[in-house]
């Protein structure tokens, strides 16, 4: 599935059944809307608010319909305990990334999304989809350092921060850049 392709379809099916939703996401979801990435992904991961049930019918029905092959929780709330971890402030720092006929997208800022696919990265690894995706943000070092910061905090194993660092270093050593 592609984000930035399903998301005015999805907009549109919701209008003409006079329905509205707004709500943060994160994840690929978010970078495909924002025009980062490109890449499929399976999910629109919302950390806010708690979906609907009559939004995750209506989603659920467009999946049926829909010519990608959704998955039937195409677009759901996987993340949402992300949303009292998430970096002082955040809420402040939202930005819109879709507004249509009946749904409204916000998405973290630039550094609060990248220090969230940090994260990703530390649990997932170099062969999971955020070392490519952070690679596609381009980030700076100071944003890098910036959102290490938070990331290096989000797990109580003892070896997390250099975990983290390491990979974000040699991450950043690919793009041409250094921490």
């Amino acid at each position: 599935m592609r984000p930035s392709q399903i998301i005015p379809l999805f907009d549109e099916y919701l209008s003409n059944r006079k329905k509205k939703f707004n709500a943060i996401v994160i994840g690929a979801g978010a970078l495909s809307l924002l025009g980062i990435i490109s890449r499929e992904t399976k999910d629109v991961d919302v950390i806010d608010p708690e979906i609907p049930n009559d939004i995750k019918l209506l989603a659920q029905e467009f999946a049926k319909q829909a010519s990608d092959n959704l998955i039937q929780d195409w677009i759901n709330n996987g993340p949402s305990s992300m949303r009292d971890k998430l970096p002082e402030g955040w809420q402040k720092r939202l930005q819109t990334i879709f507004s249509g006929k009946a749904l409204t997208l916000l998405t973290l800022s630039r550094t609060d999304l990248l220090a969230t696919k940090l994260q990703g990265l530390g649990d997932r690894g170099e062969r999971g989809p955020d070392w490519n995706d952070i690679k596609a943000m381009k980030p700076t070092t100071a944003e890098m350092l910036e959102a290490l910061e938070w990331a290096e905090q989000q797990d109580a194993n003892p070896s997390w921060p250099k975990h983290i660092r390491t990979l974000a270093d040699r991450l950043m050593k690919e793009i041409g850049r250094g921490l």
